[in-house]
């Protein structure tokens, strides 16, 4: 135990570490239409908060959702000031988007994140449709907070 905090790599402000926090989220899929909801649900996520670093993963798995419009991923652990990384989302039936086409995170509000799909050879995205026989969706993704 460390009253105060800890220094890394200098003295300086920047480099104290006065928080550090690991835990356990529930992950939430909705519409941004109509939120819905699913049956069967299995949804577990863990993360680590390291000063306002936030790194999440997450596992969901529902059948026959009743929201539409494009799919958020919602239940985040902080708010979202602004995204570092919103590494690939991997999924089977859960995301239909073209071939080729690598789905990310991408920040919608200070609480969730859209899911898009990026062209890699053009850059541009295209939304994903909320899937109503959903099946699993997993992903990792950091992003920092202001709290």
């Amino acid at each position: 135990y460390l009253s105060g905090g800890v220094y890394l790599g200098g003295t300086g402000a920047a480099n104290k570490l006065d928080s550090y926090e690991e835990g356990v989220w529930t992950p939430t899929i909705e519409g941004s239409t109509t939120a819905g909801s699913f049956s069967s649900v299995y949804a577990t996520g863990e993360y680590v908060k390291v000063g306002r670093k936030v790194t999440c993963s997450f596992s969901f798995n529902g059948t026959s959702g009743t929201g539409s419009g494009e799919i958020r991923l919602e239940g985040l652990p902080f708010s979202i000031d602004f995204v570092e990384s919103g590494g690939p989302a991997f999924a089977n039936s859960g995301l239909v988007f073209n071939s080729g086409y690598i789905p990310v995170w991408i920040k919608h509000d200070t609480s969730s994140f859209k899911i898009r799909a990026m062209n890699p050879s053009g850059g541009n995205y295209q939304p994903v449709s909320y899937n109503t026989t959903m099946g699993y969706i997993r992903g990792n993704f950091t992003y920092f907070t202001n709290q």
